[in-house]
């Protein structure tokens, strides 16, 4: 699944448990569209920094960008992002 995705695709050096907080916030924009480092933090009960760096690995690979301004703006998939988990769903 997405689990299976983050692994492949980001080669860093990472926890299982990072990675299927990577995976959740993935299918949260699935979901809702969108993601903000706000909703990261509250559902995931991390800090800003680490809500920070999970936004930045998925950005890294091409998963996600940023719409609108750094400080409100949301994380949608790429057109990348939106291939990877249609190609999961097959």
């Amino acid at each position: 699944g997405v689990n299976d995705a983050v692994n492949a695709t980001i080669n860093e050096p990472i926890t299982e448990g990072i990675k299927t907080r990577l995976a959740n916030e993935l299918l949260h924009i699935v979901d809702y569209g969108f993601i903000t480092r706000v909703i990261i933090e509250n559902s995931s009960r991390v800090s800003t920094a680490t809500a920070k760096r999970d936004l930045f690995l998925p950005k890294k690979v091409g998963f996600i960008k940023l719409e609108g301004a750094r400080k409100t703006g949301r994380y949608v998939l790429t057109e990348k992002g939106k291939q990877m988990i249609e190609e999961l769903k097959a």
